[in-house]
């Protein structure tokens, strides 16, 4: 699957309530340098964050999600079967992965970063 971006409106906040305000009229069109937005957004990550902006972890996940699985592995919940469950009871990995009390016990299994993802065993009991 791929996503594409047709068409995009950036707006100011001030120019957004502008054209709220003006539901019935027609409302100025403003051009709006995206790249001003972009480097404030990473200007402020940076300060915020000690790695560099392509080394947070949160960047790097989502990059990884964007670019798609490299290794052709399927994006979907972690479930117990390598099918899905036609009943679309696919949170049943969920429940045994947090099972308490007698054996087996759920791992407690985190769901790992995307940047590094290299799947999840289907019994997380194991």
């Amino acid at each position: 699957m791929k996503i594409r971006i047709t068409s995009t409106a950036l707006r100011s906040g001030e120019q957004q309530k502008e054209r709220y305000s003006a539901l019935s009229r027609q409302t100025e069109t403003h051009e709006f340098d995206s790249s001003v937005a972009i480097a404030a957004f990473i200007e402020a990550l940076e300060k915020s964050y000690k790695p560099g902006f392509d080394q947070m972890p949160f960047i790097e996940a989502f990059l990884a999600a964007a670019r798609g699985h490299a290794d052709s592995l399927p994006t979907h919940y972690p479930r117990t079967t390598q099918a899905p469950d036609p009943a679309g009871e696919n949170f049943k990995w969920f429940v045994a992965n947090e099972k308490e009390g007698k054996s087996p016990k759920g791992r407690k299994l985190s769901l790992p970063s995307l940047d590094a993802d290299t799947g999840l065993t289907y019994d997380p009991t194991e």
